[in-house]
């Protein structure tokens, strides 16, 4: 992305102004001997609830002084230290033509373009393709002299001779960039680190006079800090370099699908589709010209993340996705804005990393990214299901991150059958079954489970995977039937659709209220709430892991039904065996029909 100043020498503004603060001061005093220092302090308008406690300063020696005797900032001269000798080794576009001859014509010619290109500077009048570069024109173009750096270069970037805020941005970044690349790790100060206070300030002292490149490691996480070059001055009237900082937001929310209402926490049962959104901030200072990443992942627990869900919005801008073997990038534009790596659902999680450029986020500093995506509940589901998202950024070598999370809950219900006569066999207890509805206005929607005997997981619809059914059947040694991957408030209805035999079938409709406490323990059941009934008879309850705050305690509502063993009609059979239990029904109304008639003839005589 191009970032220059067409006629440097029309800009001003003072050094408080560059993205590089600079602390320019006149000396008071020889520094050969060490006794300059640099402080970074925070500033008077500074938010002073920022905390960058713990951060480390580090400055390197990038022009010294040669001539330490002189005291006129108009005659001092300086020269590129070893170290950076490679970065000021300016070359050419133009191999016929020298650094002079591009710059002395630059006047008459036209702007002369200066640019990086990862190892040493370079200069030409053929405006770059792409990437960033400073321009120079007018009185600027004069011939460059990297042992001078100070009279010629740096000077016209940042000193005096006109000061362009977006080229001493770009020239910092160029500097950092190849500290990091470079590895350089020879600190030119008498200390070997310094840490800044909280909400106060840090000075680095026993240093020579000279330009320093400041850079901080150890920033906290949330926290983003401007860096700069500055000059240290002599004796007791050190560099003041104003420490400004940003907070970085990043925020993750949870909603049911198409809800629009974003949480930290719900509630859900297995199978539900749910939508997730990830909030941050493009960083607004001007040093992230060396912003080396700046990712969002998220790993979801219990949940099949949905890649095609995806999209990314910067404020109003809404990214555009490519397309086929193209699926999982997203552009602004014809601008590559970010790339997904998702990975797939495995180990009970899936996830995803969302990697965006650097460069393309440029245009959008301070904006807001917004990026929402769906995920499935699946049956492995417990009661508390925490899914963390991480926002991962890289400055100037620093590394920085932030995390949010969002917790999903999910209950269950414990049924536990008695029959009047204990003796009843695992046979005839095999025979129970219920069905399970979820109440949907006036409607009752049938649902469905995998599972076996005694225990079972809601699916999302008969189409689930497995072994899927509708029917409920108790284990045939504790009797219970355990159904789990319910919401709360929801409405479910029990239903008995076969008994024992021997055994009168349930004909009334067993209605379930399950609700959840508030926060902070939203993940148990409300004990004052939550209730069941049969028919209009609140029954007894219970309630199981309701105390067990860990994550696969799942929390149930217990209670019992009881079935009364009674006459009851063949389910099934042959016709003879029915028709004789027919017949048998009426001699015996027609044996009492008789005694009734008989006597009454004979009270009449």
């Amino acid at each position: 992305m191009r970032k220059s100043n067409r006629l440097l020498s029309r800009l001003t503004g003072t050094l408080a102004a560059l993205t590089l603060v600079v602390g320019l001061m006149p000396a008071t005093a020889l520094a050969a001997d060490g006794s300059a220092s640099i402080t970074i302090t925070e500033p008077v308008w500074s938010d002073t609830s920022k905390d960058w406690a713990g951060t480390e300063a580090n400055a390197y020696l990038v022009l010294d002084q040669v001539n330490d005797t002189e005291t006129d900032p108009a005659k001092k001269l300086y020269s590129v230290t070893n170290v950076f000798d490679a970065f000021f080794n300016i070359d050419t576009d133009d191999n016929n033509s020298s650094i002079d001859e591009i710059f002395g014509t630059a006047g008459a010619d036209g702007t002369v373009y200066l640019w990086f290109d990862g190892t040493d500077l370079s200069a030409g009048k053929t405006q770059p393709a792409s990437g960033e570069y400073i321009t120079f024109s007018g009185d600027n173009a004069k011939a460059l002299d990297k042992t001078y750096g100070e009279a010629d270069l740096v000077s016209r970037i940042i000193g005096d001779a006109g000061v362009g805020g977006s080229d001493a941005g770009v020239f910092y970044s160029w500097i950092e960039k190849y500290i990091e690349k470079n590895g350089i790790t020879t600190l030119y100060k008498a200390t070997a680190g310094a840490s800044v206070e909280s909400q106060g300030s840090v000075t680095i002292s026993g240093l020579v006079e000279g330009y320093y490149a400041i850079d901080f490691k150890s920033v906290p996480s949330g926290l983003s800090l401007k860096q700069g070059v500055m000059i240290a001055t002599t004796g007791n009237t050190p560099a003041v370099m104003n420490l400004k900082a940003e907070d970085l937001p990043f925020e993750k929310k949870i909603s049911e699908k198409d809800a629009d209402q974003w949480l930290d926490e719900l509630t859900a049962e297995t199978g539900d589709v749910l939508d997730y959104r990830l909030i941050a901030k493009v960083p607004t200072l001007t040093d992230y010209d060396n912003l080396t990443e700046f990712t969002m992942s998220d790993t979801l627990e219990k949940q099949a993340f949905d890649p095609a869900s995806v999209q990314i919005a910067i404020d109003n801008t809404v990214a555009t996705r490519g397309t086929g073997t193209d699926e999982n990038t997203f552009y602004i534009g014809q601008t590559l804005l970010a790339t997904l790596n998702p990975v797939s659902y495995a180990d009970e999680k899936s996830s995803f990393t969302l990697t965006f450029v650097p460069s393309a986020l440029e245009a959008y500093e301070g904006k807001t990214v917004t990026v929402t995506y769906s995920a499935r509940l699946t049956t492995d589901a417990v009661k508390v299901n925490v899914n963390d998202a991480e926002l991962v950024w890289s400055n100037n070598g620093s590394d920085s991150s932030l995390t949010d999370s969002t917790e999903v809950y999910t209950y269950g219900i414990e049924l536990t059958k008695t029959f009047s006569d204990a003796t009843v066999s695992a046979d005839e207890i095999g025979e129970v079954t219920f069905q399970l509805y979820r109440v949907n206005g006036q409607n009752e929607e049938l649902l469905y489970f995998t599972g076996s005997a005694g225990s079972y997981i809601l699916v999302s619809d008969s189409n689930g995977t497995g072994n899927v059914t509708a029917e409920l059947k108790l284990n045939t040694t504790s009797r219970k039937l355990t159904v789990v991957g319910l919401d709360d408030d929801e409405t479910y209805i029990l239903k008995e659709t076969d008994t024992a035999d021997g055994y009168n079938l349930i004909d009334e409709n067993v209605t379930i209220d399950l609700e959840a406490q508030l926060d902070p323990n939203a993940m148990l059941l409300d004990e004052s709430k939550t209730s069941v009934k049969l028919g209009s008879r609140n029954l007894t309850v219970s309630f199981v892991n309701n105390t067990d705050t860990t994550e696969t305690a799942i929390a149930s509502v217990a209670f019992e039904l009881y079935n009364q063993k009674g006459f009851s009609l063949p389910k099934t059979g042959d016709a003879g065996t029915w028709a004789l239990t027919v017949n048998g029904i009426l001699l015996i109304a027609s044996g009492v029909v008789l005694v009734v008639v008989s006597r009454r003839k004979k009270s009449s005589k």
